[in-house]
């Protein structure tokens, strides 16, 4: 099982047996990565020769992850109001906006295209990187053990696609929860600086499924 631990962190991936029953049983902050650019969220193995046709089948199964994570990223949508700032209020025409973010699919298609060792080889160093993409969602407990709460998100996710909580909406985007790496730092507080805390990280790493 790939536990990695700190004197002051837990890293635990979900697709691994007995994940949920490695995090602690205390407060404290945690975040979950999405975390499909592995072999094995992509349907190859470690230390198996891959066929030609499996390596061709996992580009597929990433080209549409990859751009399910993309999409993720296009649901936050920007809209306000905006004038001309150097004439009064009453001469100044208004507009409304609506923004939402748009990107290359360049270095998708650079990896598709890939002959098959350096596709591996591209694959297996994506996948050590994860630490240095942003968490999809943090969050903190209080009232709860860190162990609980995740046994809660999984619960929303296996339930009600249509929910409001983390797990149905990263269901509800097409990502399984063997996508997840789950990353904590236990605590002993239970006051009102884990919520600070908490907003402090939001405000750090804008999380995609963190909702307020």
């Amino acid at each position: 099982m790939s536990i990695l631990t700190s004197e002051d962190s837990v890293v635990v991936p979900m697709a691994a047996s007995g994940a949920i029953s490695e995090i602690p049983q205390t407060p404290g902050v945690y975040a979950y990565y999405v975390s499909f650019l592995s072999r094995r969220s992509l349907g190859l193995f470690q230390g198996k020769s891959a066929s030609t046709q499996a390596i061709a089948s996992a580009k597929v199964i990433l080209s549409k992850k990859f751009k399910r994570y993309l999409a993720l990223r296009k649901e936050r949508v920007y809209g306000g109001w905006v004038r001309d700032s150097t004439r009064h209020s009453h001469l100044a025409p208004f507009f409304s906006v609506e923004l939402e973010e748009h990107f290359s699919e360049a270095p998708l298609e650079a990896l598709l295209s890939m002959e098959d060792e350096r596709f591996l080889s591209a694959l297996d160093l994506l996948e050590s990187t994860f630490i240095l993409q942003s968490p999809v969602y943090v969050g903190i407990t209080q009232g709860q053990t860190l162990r609980e709460r995740c046994i809660q998100h999984k619960a929303d996710f296996e339930s009600d696609v249509n929910g409001k909580g983390f797990g149905s909406r990263l269901k509800k985007l097409g990502f399984d929860w063997s996508d997840l790496i789950y990353v904590a730092s236990p605590s002993c507080a239970f006051g009102a600086e884990l919520k600070e805390v908490e907003k402090a990280i939001h405000v750090l790493v804008n999380p995609i499924l963190s909702l307020r």
